[in-house]
């Protein structure tokens, strides 16, 4: 059974961060489910806002339709009016960049949990995944191959292999990576707050060494 945050044991303002393919967002999960907090990813917010059609969703999805990147600032309000004045929450990767972090300073963390995996095993991991273009469920060739080859086990509709998810973007999005978000991660080792994780590893192994640092 897992403490309760509410009870004042220690707060949890958590941010999540690793490569695509670290296999942080599952690690979100499962905390965020054991502890019953709001979990806040971003990519979600710009889909959900998008889908509602707001004047704002508008917008992104303008952004989003023209292959231009969300401003900074629109993920910043988002991700705001998602913690809405909640004491406990878990952030799944904002900030990434030096400038999101002078951005987002009134966003506190009082843990920074860095999973760390090999190039190699992200390339490994990233190539070969299929992703439902109707529910966005995603599988892979040789991980977690659908039942139905092609098709979502969960609606039948037909799988695709997302643009940024070939060989060449998945490099690019790795030199990316390297160039911006490891500044934000020293950032943080100064600060004392970072928690390195080794990811090459079993989902219930990692997930064990997590829960460890919230006894």
């Amino acid at each position: 059974m897992g403490a309760n945050p509410d009870r004042g044991f220690f707060k949890m303002k958590i941010l999540f961060l690793g490569m695509q393919g670290s296999g942080k967002g599952t690690q979100v999960e499962l905390l965020s489910r054991e502890f019953n907090i709001i979990k806040v990813v971003a990519g979600d917010l710009l889909r959900e806002e998008k889908a509602k059609e707001t004047k704002l969703g508008k917008e992104i999805a303008d952004y989003i339709d023209k292959g231009n990147l969300v401003p900074d600032e629109i993920i910043y309000r988002l991700i705001k009016e998602k913690i809405n004045g909640n004491e406990n929450y878990i952030i799944d990767s904002f900030p990434r960049t030096m400038e999101q972090v002078k951005l987002s300073k009134d966003i506190k963390f009082e843990k920074v949990i860095y999973i760390k995996i090999p190039d190699e095993i992200v390339l490994d991991r990233l190539q070969g995944r299929l992703t439902c273009k109707n529910c966005s469920s995603v599988y892979h060739l040789k991980y977690n191959k659908p039942k139905i080859n092609g098709r979502c086990d969960n609606c039948n509709s037909q799988l695709y292999v997302r643009d940024d998810e070939t060989k060449e973007a998945i490099s690019k999005r790795l030199e990316c990576y390297k160039r911006e978000t490891l500044h934000v991660v020293e950032y943080y080792k100064k600060k004392g707050i970072i928690n390195e994780i080794n990811g090459d590893r079993e989902i219930e192994e990692i997930y064990k060494d997590i829960r460890k640092l919230f006894k």
